[in-house]
């Protein structure tokens, strides 16, 4: 892991800790990524959903492209030969409807590493949340979910239980100044 995490800045301490729990094979299987608009976590959920299925070189391409040719309507938006899925608010809110297209895939997937991001995690209503306590209650071994979210205390604490959570902080002046 030479260059672990490319796209994710000033997040060393949360850099650090997923690199050591790889290394020892102790990854959770569900992760909540919290903290103020702008740090990074999406961009870290993607980072690390591509070292875990080891296809970051093409989830990366996709993601550009999916910026650049979508029209933002997808309910679900998969990557990577279909082992990186994204859900994101359609409108306001986190529908059934899109949690449900990942569950009815999830039945059929393999063995293989599968991450399921869930961006603005608050934002999912309850039939959506009481859906992942349920999934989270027995999660396949090879399914990962990265929940994302602004506002950690809008989401259930039933979900937050069960998930190892990962605080970004806002990025220093001088970490931004040596970046650039």
């Amino acid at each position: 892991m030479t260059d672990f995490l490319p796209h994710v800045y000033g997040q060393e301490k949360v850099k650090k800790e997923w690199k050591r729990l790889l290394e020892e094979r102790r990854l959770p299987h569900t992760m909540i990524l919290y903290g103020d608009e702008g740090l990074g976590k999406t961009t870290a959920a993607f980072d690390l959903a591509g070292v875990l299925t080891g296809k970051s070189e093409k989830l990366w391409e996709e993601i550009r492209l999916w910026q650049r040719e979508s029209s933002g309507k997808e309910p679900v938006v998969t990557f990577a030969d279909h082992q990186v899925w994204y859900l994101r608010p359609m409108g306001m809110e986190l529908k059934i409807e899109q949690f449900r297209l990942f569950l009815d895939a999830m039945a059929t997937f393999d063995e293989t590493v599968h991450v399921c991001i869930i961006d603005e995690a608050q934002t999912m209503m309850d039939p959506v949340a009481n859906s992942l306590l349920k999934t989270l209650e027995e999660p396949p071994e090879y399914v990962i979910f990265i929940l994302a979210t602004t506002e950690a205390h809008k989401i259930p604490i039933t979900i937050l239980s069960r998930c190892q959570r990962y605080d970004f902080k806002r990025i220093s002046i001088e970490t931004i100044a040596a970046r650039l």
